[in-house]
């Protein structure tokens, strides 16, 4: 038996403890798959009668109808909508993700390559959504064939990214620290020769990877090359 059009969405809360078990290490490929937001807890008491929750609820139905309406007449629409960007948003889009890729493996890790190309098609499908709502405000039918992204959604959809991708790489460092097969990694550690070779490759120019690869045989190693050279303070 298959599944020909899978679709699935997921929205979880919980503590760093249950996500590790949802999310053993950094090597799971399911880690990329989720927009993470961490939320910091008050240090105030919250009043459990504060009128507010009641307005609040309220404003959540009055959405939840609103977009319950917006489904239907998608689901109405005899032809697919075609939704796009103009190239000088193409552009940016893609000048975005690619300081964001650079500055993540500089920063950060090559680990988070797969991430960074996730979150782009993210931020694709969050401008797609922005847009649609907006056209759909101004036009309930959405009889236009085609909608075109404004400047203003695809600046909201790369800024809410941008907050997204900071908690996935909270997320990704406590991962790295606490998950599984980051921790038993971490009990492996480099001989002086290993640190010494490591560093004479880096200041000879050579790539991660070949470092990688010279000194542990293996290229894929490339992350444990760049922990050792952050101690030496050469990445």
């Amino acid at each position: 038996m298959s599944v020909k059009n899978p679709a699935l969405s997921v929205v979880l809360s919980g503590t760093y403890d249950q996500l590790v078990k949802l999310i053993p290490s950094i090597d799971n490929g399911l880690y990329s798959r989720f927009m993470f937001y961490m939320l910091h807890g008050n240090e105030e008491f919250r009043n459990p009668f504060d009128r507010n929750d009641f307005t609040l609820a309220l404003d959540m139905e009055r959405f939840a109808s609103k977009y319950a309406e917006l489904y239907m007449v998608l689901k109405a629409v005899p032809a697919h909508k075609q939704f796009v960007m103009t190239e000088q948003q193409e552009a940016l889009f893609n000048r975005h993700f690619k300081y964001v890729k650079d500055w993540t493996r500089e920063r950060i890790s090559p680990d988070l390559d797969g991430s960074v190309n996730r979150m782009a098609v993210m931020a694709y499908r969050i401008a797609m959504i922005l847009t649609i709502v907006r056209r759909f405000e101004a036009d309930a039918k959405l009889s236009a064939p085609a909608f075109t992204c404004t400047d203003a959604d695809l600046q909201s959809a790369l800024a809410i990214m941008d907050v997204l991708s900071y908690n996935a790489i909270d997320v990704y460092k406590y991962l790295e620290k606490h998950g599984i097969k980051r921790a038993a990694n971490q009990k492996q550690e480099p001989t002086d020769d290993e640190r010494t070779l490591c560093c004479r490759y880096k200041q000879q120019g050579m790539s991660l990877r070949k470092i990688a690869a010279e000194v542990f045989g293996n290229a894929n190693a490339h992350t444990r090359v760049q922990r050792i050279l952050k101690d030496f303070g050469l990445v």
